[in-house]
């Protein structure tokens, strides 16, 4: 076992010793003093509630304060020479107006996106800014998208809006859905479910969603209803 993992106990006396003198002398003398390391000088000042006033701080710190007319050592010695090479060319601010591509890493797959510089230091998307200046501005509940599936064409004919649900259910858990379920939300006969249809109007009450499921009428009314809306939907983003 080597020396290090020996453990050494403080004798009454090297406890003495050291709060009679942890005021006058640093941690590096008293090491010395008492043949022990500084971190534990430091953990026995620690467990012995030892502080320093911050004039007895100062008294040992004054020692290594430079003083005035200090001559540092690499006086008049040459520093290293920075070499400037030739054509080489230097990263000065873009200009507002600069469109740059920045791509993003999401499931080991790479999405592109135009970003347009539109003050000193913020960049926007430039399909959002696009929208924005050409539809006004989007509401929170609603995201960008591309007709094309081109992340790249940020002309305004290219962009439709769609709500943020239907984005993270379709586009960003795309490969976890299936074709038919696709085809179904965008052919309007995903309300086909009657549960679904009761749950939307029973709003959490049991007994009306019993209710609904036993009465089809009521079911087919409220189908053909959000199918209306959605149709509105559509064609207000269109």
């Amino acid at each position: 076992m080597s020396m290090r993992n020996k453990p050494h106990k403080w004798t009454h006396e090297e406890i003495k010793f050291l709060k009679k003198n942890f005021g006058m002398m640093n941690c590096t003398l008293l090491a010395k003093h008492l043949n022990r390391s500084v971190h534990a000088i430091r953990g026995a000042m620690i467990k012995l509630n030892l502080i320093r006033t911050p004039q007895e701080r100062l008294r040992l710190m004054e020692p290594t304060f430079r003083k005035k007319g200090y001559t540092p050592p690499n006086k008049g010695r040459r520093g290293f020479k920075i070499t400037r090479r030739k054509n080489r060319s230097w990263r000065l601010p873009v200009p507002i107006g600069t469109i740059r591509v920045q791509h993003q890493y999401r499931d080991d797959k790479t999405f592109s996106y135009k970003r347009i510089k539109i003050t000193q230091n913020k960049w926007v998307d430039l399909h959002r800014y696009n929208w924005e200046n050409t539809f006004g501005k989007i509401p929170k509940i609603f995201v960008v998208q591309f007709r094309d599936g081109n992340s790249l064409n940020c002309e305004p004919s290219n962009l439709y809006l769609i709500s943020r649900n239907t984005f993270r259910l379709f586009y960003i858990n795309i490969d976890k859905i299936s074709q038919t379920h696709r085809d179904l939300y965008n052919s309007g006969k995903l309300f086909a479910s009657d549960r679904w249809i009761a749950a939307r109007i029973s709003k959490d009450d049991n007994r009306i969603r019993v209710m609904a499921l036993q009465n089809p009428q009521m079911l087919e009314l409220k189908r053909m209803q959000l199918m209306l809306r959605k149709e509105i939907h559509q064609r207000q983003e269109h």
